[in-house]
């Protein structure tokens, strides 16, 4: 009977369960069965876990093992006092020992490795986040240059058309008032010069207003209003009876304004 044997019997009389046995003495399941079934041919000893029963109720067995078979040097006291407590591993390592080691190396290995690949997986997850976030991110300010962009286009596009509505409204003043000058006219031309007269100052005051200018004082609207009223005098005084025709002389105000106007604002 060798070391490893003795230190079995002497554990498994001391009440010590199988997990123990193995924890202290780095041993299978399978050695312990043989050793008990070997020296306890009746199936029972204290360490039986398949039943309640404690060493008090064996006979003490040790006394069937031959006392030239027990080792030198004296019993290790962790396994006396304290049955629970895990011993130092033994300098001499039977086979059986190295092959658990081994063992509990590769499971350390596979989990270390599984521990890695968790490591690996959640720092992917975190970075995919972040790419999609930077995405979203790019979107956005791409969708806000755009409607920047968009915005910006709208306002020059209207910029574009009040400027060439302004330029066609000053073209028609220019126009009309270069034929007010004096001259004979009919009634119907006077009226005729007067409803243009009137709807040019109508259309200027509508533009004025919309773009937030003041168009009272302006040149423009001091021409036409002056026109205007020329023209007022001029039919309250046409005689259809006596006249075709009739001289109209306007204010002599109003050719020197227009020579002085560029008709480029109001």
């Amino acid at each position: 009977m060798d070391e490893k044997q003795i230190q079995i019997l002497r554990l498994l009389q001391k009440g010590y369960t199988y997990t123990q046995i193995q924890e202290a003495l780095r041993v299978s399941p399978k050695v312990i069965s043989a050793v008990k079934k070997a020296h306890f041919p009746s199936g029972k000893c204290s360490n039986d876990n398949t039943s309640g029963t404690s060493v008090q109720d064996f006979p003490d067995t040790s006394r069937t093992i031959n006392e030239t078979d027990a080792p030198a040097s004296p019993e290790p006291s962790q396994y006396i006092t304290n049955p629970t407590h895990k011993p130092k591993k033994p300098k001499t390592m039977s086979y059986n020992h190295d092959n658990y080691e081994d063992e509990d190396d590769d499971i350390l290995a596979s989990k270390l490795e599984v521990e890695k690949i968790k490591i690996q997986l959640a720092h992917d997850l975190e970075m995919e986040k972040l790419r999609i976030q930077s995405e979203e991110k790019e979107r956005e300010l791409d969708l806000k240059e755009r409607e920047l962009e968009l915005k910006n286009q709208q306002i020059a596009q209207a910029d574009r058309l009040k400027e060439e509505e302004k330029a066609y409204l000053l073209f028609k003043v220019k126009t009309f008032t270069g034929k007010c000058t004096d001259s004979e006219l009919s009634l119907e031309e006077a009226e005729e010069m007067l409803a243009e007269a009137k709807t040019l100052q109508i259309e200027c005051e509508r533009y004025c207003f919309v773009n937030n200018i003041n168009f009272q004082g302006r040149d423009t609207h001091m021409l036409l209003s002056a026109i205007i009223k020329d023209l007022n005098e001029f039919i309250d005084e046409f005689d259809e009876d006596e006249w075709e025709t009739m001289d109209i002389e306007f204010d002599p105000a109003i050719p020197k304004t227009v020579a002085r106007m560029k008709f480029n604002n109001f």
